[in-house]
């Protein structure tokens, strides 16, 4: 394998080992992994407010979220999106030290257990190395508001002119929202130029459909202790046989379950629940 930027030499070397050898540990840890995804998530962080933008390796399309309030120290917006997307890998800006990026590799050691877990953004940790954090001064609004304007996508005709491109851009993406417009232009620019590291063997192969606009405006934010609770996507069957009828329900507890149950005025209907 070539030898890797030095963006990624600083961002990615851990305990002396190189960027490849770091990334081929990710890879064989990861192969077997059912949930894993083949996403690459842009997420910063600035005043309060997220910019979040991904890249799905598979369907070559472009995501990008409204911007959004995330307060911290809990950052369940942030949280939420991991677990929403399950992102292969993780691209960011700022300091290694800076309390987002403590809380990004918390997220990314301890997944869904995050919130219930011991540690805390003030510990020592090492950089995972499915972590990148890129430099603000590479990758400035001014920067990645050209690079978008000037993006290549499928359904934009060969050779258009300036004009046409940049309506079309702008049909897709609120320029005026600065921090997402600035995650979708940094995960392009990163994406172009350490393209050889993320599984793609040639260059042409990294090339963009679509922008879609992700909106969490209809979405409803819950931690993780009470989408336990609620069971909403439960690994095994649900134990609703012996709880059918209106005294058997109250042993359920708070679930969906018995939202739906209680509310339920068929026989058949509860058997089917």
């Amino acid at each position: 394998m070539s030898s890797p930027p030095t963006e990624i030499i600083t961002v990615h070397q851990v305990k002396g080992k190189p960027v490849d050898d770091t990334i081929e540990e990710f890879e064989e840890k990861n192969d077997t992994t059912s949930e894993e995804t083949n996403i690459f998530l842009c997420i910063l962080y600035r005043f309060g407010k997220l910019g979040v933008a991904y890249y799905n390796l598979v369907d070559k399309q472009l995501y990008v979220y409204d911007e959004m309030v995330d307060e911290k120290p809990q950052y369940l917006v942030t949280v939420g999106i991991f677990r929403e997307i399950k992102p292969k890998y993780v691209l960011t800006m700022g300091g290694r030290n800076e309390e987002f990026t403590k809380v990004l590799i918390d997220i990314i050691n301890y997944g869904d257990s995050y919130q219930n877990s011991t540690t805390t953004s003030d510990t020592v940790q090492s950089l995972p190395p499915n972590l990148f954090i890129a430099t603000a001064k590479e990758y400035t609004y001014e920067i990645c508001k050209a690079i978008i304007s000037q993006l290549s996508l499928a359904a934009i005709e060969e050779e258009p002119s300036t004009t046409k491109r940049e309506v079309y851009i702008h049909s897709l993406i609120n320029f005026d929202n600065r921090l997402p417009l600035q995650a979708i232009g940094t995960l392009v620019k990163f994406l172009d130029k350490n393209w050889s590291f993320f599984g793609i063997t040639d260059k042409d192969e990294l090339s963009y459909i679509h922008i879609n606009q992700v909106t969490r405006k209809d979405q409803v934010l819950i931690d993780n202790s009470t989408f336990e609770a609620l069971q909403i996507f439960s690994k095994r069957g649900h134990e609703s046989g012996f709880k059918r009828g209106l005294h058997s329900s109250d042993r359920e507890g708070l679930s969906v379950y018995k939202l739906f149950s209680v509310n339920c005025k068929s026989t058949v209907g509860l058997v089917t629940l």
